[in-house]
C-alpha cells in the first residue's frame, strides 16, 4: 500500500501518538508486548482476582466512507490508532458508525461509497497489529432504515371528530372553553400562574423576568409583555433559568401541539422548550438532537427543518406536538442553561397548547386507526368509508359517514422527536424486527471476519413498549424479552460470538426505573428471574454515581463486566474516581470485571478526546491501581 497523503490534522495526531508511544516503552517495557512464537505462550494475570484489566479498549465512533482510504480523515486517523494501541497499553478498539446500517445499501450513497472498502483495509490492519475490533451495532433503531412504519408509537385515543363535507376533523372546542394555557400572552403580568425561576445565579450571569416593554401583539391590543431571558458574561452563575406551567385535568393518550413565539438579540443560549410530568421529575418530552423541538407544517407532515432560534431574529412562530402518555397532564418548560458566552436576550410570548386529531401517525396491523360512532356502537371500515391522511380523514362519497356526523377516533402518534430526531426506536413486537438487526449484523460479521465480539447498543432507551401486540407486561418483561432474542439473532449468526450492552438500562443504579422517559411501564423487574434474562452478557459499565452499588449488583447477579470510563476527563479526576471505586468494589466482594473502556462521546475528528491514551494507562499502572494492571508469565507448553 502506498504511503497516504496526511493532512495537518492527521499528521499532528500521527506524532503525538508516535510520542505517546514511544514514552510508553520506555515508561513500562511490558506495555504492547506481543504474544510469543508457537511452542510457548503468555498467559495474562494480575494482582487482584477479581478485577483485571485483560481487556483494554478505546471507543470511537468514525463514520467514514466518503473518501478513499488514503483521503477519509477517519481513516487515517483510525488506522494511527490501530498502529500505536497496543504500545499505548490497549488490545482492542470498540468502533461505532451508525450500527452499521449503510451496510444494507445495495448501491451505496455518496457518503458511504467507500465504507466497506475502507473498514475492510482496516480490519486487516488490526489483524497483523494483534489489535482486536469490536463492531458497535444492533440500536433499536435499525430496523426503521427498510421499515419506518415500525416506529414506536403513542396511543391517542377516542378523539371526537365531526364530518365537515368530504373531510373529518378534530371537533372544534366550544368557543366558551377556557385556553389550556393561562395567561399565555403574559397580559397579566407576573400572576404567579407561570412559574419564574432564574436558576442559581451569582453575578446576574442569567435572569429571567415577564417584562412589559416587549410584546408579540398580532390582534393590536397593545399588550406588549412576554416572558424575558437575559444573559450577561459578566456573571458566573450556574443552572438553569425556567419558565414553566402545569396542565392538569387533560385528557391521557392525548395529543397536543404546543405554539409559541420567540424573538431573540445577541443570545447564543440554548433555549430548550421540554414537557414533564406533573411533577417535574420524568420528561416525557425532550429532543435531544434539537432543543426547541420539531414543528408541523399546514398539511400535518413535519417540517423540513428543525426548530432553529438564530442568535438575532424577528418574532418567530414555533410548534411542537406531545402527547400526555399514561398521565392526565404535564408541565411545560422553557429552560435556558447559564454560562453564557456573550450579553443578550430572549422574549417568549404567546404560548398556546391545543388538542390536535390524527398526528403523524403510524400504521400497521397492529396499531389501527378506529373510527366509530359517537356512541361506539358502529364501527366504520377503511376505504369504504374513509382514508386516513395527517390530521383528517378523507371520506369516501359512496361510504356510510354524513356531513355533520359526530365520530370517535383512535390512532398511534409517531414518537419521532420525542427525544431525538435521528435515533427514535422500532417496536421490538414483531419477527421483522429482529430480521432487520440479523440482516445487519449477518453483513457485520462478515466484514469484521476476525472478530469474536459484538457490542450491543442499548443505551438510554428513552421509548418503549406500547405496542400492545408484544403482551409482554412491565417494560421491564419487554426489555428483557428483546434483548434475550437479540442475543438469539446475531448468535444464529455467530454461534460463539461474545457479546457486551451498557448497563444503564438494566441498572437500578441508571435507567432501571419504575418510571423513565416515554417509556410505557416499569423497567426495574426487566433482571428478575421470571423475565429469563441471565448473566449471558457482559456489562458494560459506564455509570456515574454508585459505582460501587452498581458494580456489587451486577456481579451479585453473576454478569461478568468491564468499566468505561475517562469521558473527556483531561485532569483524569472522574477516571481516578472510576478507580477508587473499583478499589471499593473489591473489598465488596464484585468479581469479574474483565477491563475497561477509554470512552468518550466525540467524534473521532475531534483529535483533543484522544490525547489521554497513555494517560490513563499510566495512572492505572501506578502504585495505587496496579493491582488491576495485567502481567504476563510464559507458559510452557506440555511434553509432547
Amino acid at each position: 500500500m502506498r504511503a497516504p497523503k496526511l493532512s495537518s490534522l492527521a499528521l499532528s495526531l500521527s506524532l503525538i501518538f508516535a510520542g505517546q508511544a514511544a514514552q510508553a516503552q520506555t515508561d513500562n517495557p511490558t506495555v504492547g508486548e506481543q504474544e510469543s512464537a508457537t511452542g510457548g505462550s503468555q498467559r495474562e494475570a494480575c494482582p487482584s482476582s477479581a478485577i483485571c484489566f485483560k481487556k483494554r479498549w478505546i471507543y470511537v465512533y468514525a463514520n467514514m466512507g466518503g473518501l478513499k482510504a488514503e483521503n477519509d480523515i477517519y481513516f487515517q486517523k483510525l488506522s494511527y490508532l490501530i498502529n500505536n494501541a497496543k504500545r499505548l497499553g490497549y488490545t482492542g478498539i470498540a468502533i461505532t458508525s451508525k450500527s452499521f446500517g449503510a451496510l444494507l445499501a445495495e448501491t451505496p450513497d455518496n457518503d458511504h461509497r467507500y465504507y466497506q472498502e475502507n473498514f475492510a483495509a482496516l480490519v486487516e490492519l488490526a489483524k497483523t497489529k494483534g489489535v482486536d475490533l469490536i463492531p458497535v451495532g444492533g440500536t433499536p433503531d435499525v430496523p426503521l432504515i427498510r421499515n419506518a412504519n415500525l416506529m414506536e408509537a403513542f396511543p391517542v385515543d377516542k378523539q371526537p371528530f365531526v364530518v365537515n363535507g368530504q373531510e373529518a376533523r378534530l371537533q372544534a372546542s366550544a368557543p366558551t372553553a377556557p385556553p389550556i394555557v393561562s395567561n399565555g400572552d403574559f397580559a397579566a403580568g407576573d400572576n404567579q400562574i407561570w412559574g419564574v425561576s432564574p436558576g442559581n445565579v451569582a453575578g446576574t450571569a442569567l435572569t429571567l423576568k415577564i417584562v412589559d416593554d416587549e410584546g408579540h401583539d398580532p390582534k393590536g391590543t397593545a399588550n406588549n409583555k412576554s416572558a424575558k431571558f437575559m444573559s450577561t458574561v459578566a456573571g458566573s452563575g450556574t443552572g438553569y433559568a425556567r419558565l414553566m406551567q402545569g396542565f392538569w385535568k387533560l385528557k391521557q393518550h392525548t395529543a397536543y401541539r404546543v405554539s409559541f413565539w420567540i424573538k431573540t438579540s445577541n443570545f447564543k443560549q440554548p433555549i430548550v422548550v421540554h414537557a414533564t410530568d406533573l411533577t417535574g421529575k420524568n420528561e416525557i418530552y425532550y429532543n435531544y438532537s434539537y432543543p426547541t423541538g420539531y414543528g408541523t407544517d399546514s398539511n400535518g407532515e413535519w417540517n423540513p427543518k428543525a426548530n432553529i432560534v438564530a442568535g438575532t431574529q424577528e418574532w418567530t412562530r414555533y410548534d411542537l406536538d406531545v402527547n400526555t402518555l399514561n398521565y392526565k397532564g404535564f408541565q411545560l418548560l422553557f429552560t435556558v442553561p447559564n454560562g453564557p458566552s456573550s450579553d443578550g436576550a430572549a422574549w417568549v410570548d404567546d404560548v398556546e397548547i391545543h388538542e390536535v386529531g390524527l398526528p403523524h401517525p403510524i400504521r400497521r396491523t397492529s396499531l389501527p386507526v378506529i373510527v366509530t360512532s359517537r356512541d361506539g356502537a358502529t364501527v366504520y371500515d377503511e376505504f369504504d368509508d374513509y382514508t386516513v391522511q395527517p390530521e383528517k380523514l378523507v371520506v369516501v362519497p359512496t361510504g356510510r359517514l354524513q356531513n355533520g356526523q359526530e365520530l370517535l377516533v383512535s390512532s398511534y402518534q409517531s414518537s419521532k422527536h420525542f427525544t431525538s430526531a435521528h435515533t427514535t426506536p422500532a417496536s421490538a413486537c414483531s419477527d421483522l424486527y429482529f430480521d432487520e438487526q440479523k440482516a445487519v449484523y449477518d453483513k457485520i460479521s462478515k466484514l469484521f471476519k476476525y472478530s469474536s465480539d459484538f457490542f450491543i447498543y442499548h443505551d438510554e432507551w428513552r421509548i418503549m413498549n406500547w405496542d400492545k401486540s408484544c403482551d409482554t407486561g412491565t417494560a421491564g418483561a419487554y426489555l428483557a424479552r428483546t434483548t434475550k432474542r437479540m442475543l438469539e439473532t446475531v448468535r444464529a449468526v455467530k454461534p460463539d460470538v461474545a457479546t457486551y450492552i451498557w448497563n444503564d438500562m438494566y441498572d437500578p443504579y441508571a435507567n432501571a426505573q419504575k418510571e423513565y422517559f416515554a417509556v410505557n411501564g416499569d423497567l426495574t423487574d426487566v433482571l428478575n428471574e421470571k423475565n429469563g434474562l441471565g448473566p449471558t452478557f457482559t456489562i458494560m459499565n459506564w455509570i456515574q454515581t454508585n459505582q460501587p452499588e452498581s458494580l456489587k449488583y451486577f456481579s451479585d447477579m453473576k454478569f461478568r463486566q468491564m468499566v468505561a470510563l475517562y469521558y473527556a476527563d483531561p485532569s483524569l479526576k472522574k477516571t481516578e474516581n472510576w478507580l477508587d471505586s473499583l478499589l471499593t468494589a473489591e473489598k465488596n466482594g464484585v468479581k469479574n470485571v474483565d477491563g475497561f473502556m477509554y470512552t468518550t462521546w466525540s467524534d473521532l475528528v475531534n483529535t483533543d478526546d484522544y490525547l489521554k491514551l497513555q494517560d490513563v494507562t499510566k495512572l492505572m499502572q501506578s502504585e495505587k491501581y496496579k493491582r488491576f494492571w495485567p502481567t504476563k508469565d510464559d507458559v510452557v507448553p506440555p511434553a509432547q
